[in-house]
């Protein structure tokens, strides 16, 4: 074996071992603190493909494909009810963050409603809910959410890169950085983000990505 499959073999296990401790402590954590370690909780879909629901303990905790955490309810046969967790609401329970970098699409569940502070987004704007067991839209009942601000036009976002160049401007250069080898599942790379290697630009294909394009393709897409 060589010097760099023993170091992907090891931070393959080390990946492992995270994804494995965060099952442990998920009972304990909130949807503020899963979003925040998102990187080590499975796809659905694959944790599907790998183990059927029904082996999996209640409180197992996925993504799905929209990138929502939730926790297994009750166990069932995904085989027979291959679906994704939004279209199951009686086996899985969703969880929302309170950071608005994590908010996703609003989404009505019988199973899960949004509590004081948790965030959601509306037609691209992020929302915070004042009130506890929110069930509505923003737009559906404003006296429930506040709007978290959206910076001025030209300002960058908080975590984003600045404004977007103008037709026929090039990006920034730190748009892509160049890859650096991860050394565990903290500093992995995660979905859309860009590096460049070997003088190709590339953007990870998948969460929790510690492995360089040449050594896993299927991890990276080439941006031309």
């Amino acid at each position: 074996m060589t010097s760099k499959e023993i170091a992907l073999n090891v931070m393959y296990k080390q990946g492992k071992a995270d994804a494995q401790d965060l099952q442990t402590r998920a009972p304990d954590m909130d949807g503020t603190a899963l979003y925040a370690e998102k990187q080590v909780i499975p796809d659905f879909q694959a944790a599907k493909e790998q183990k059927n629901m029904l082996q999996r303990p209640v409180g197992f905790v996925c993504r799905s494909t929209a990138g929502r955490v939730v926790k297994l309810l009750q166990v069932y046969d995904s085989m027979v009810y291959p679906g994704e967790p939004e279209e199951l609401p009686a086996q899985w329970g969703f969880v929302w963050s309170t950071n608005p970098e994590d908010a996703l699409p609003f989404v009505a569940m019988s199973t899960s409603h949004y509590g004081i502070g948790e965030c959601c987004t509306e037609n691209g704007q992020v929302y915070r809910s004042t009130i506890d067991n929110n069930v509505w839209a923003p737009s559906a009942y404003p006296q429930g959410w506040e709007a978290v601000n959206a910076p001025e036009q030209g300002e960058t976002e908080p975590g984003g890169t600045g404004p977007a160049p103008e037709q026929g401007d090039t990006e920034p250069a730190d748009e892509w950085p160049e890859f650096v080898q991860p050394t565990g599942a903290h500093d992995a790379y995660n979905t859309g983000d860009k590096v460049t290697y070997n003088g190709k630009h590339y953007q990870s294909t998948m969460d929790g990505n510690v492995w360089s394009p040449d050594s896993y393709p299927a991890g990276w897409r080439l941006v031309e």
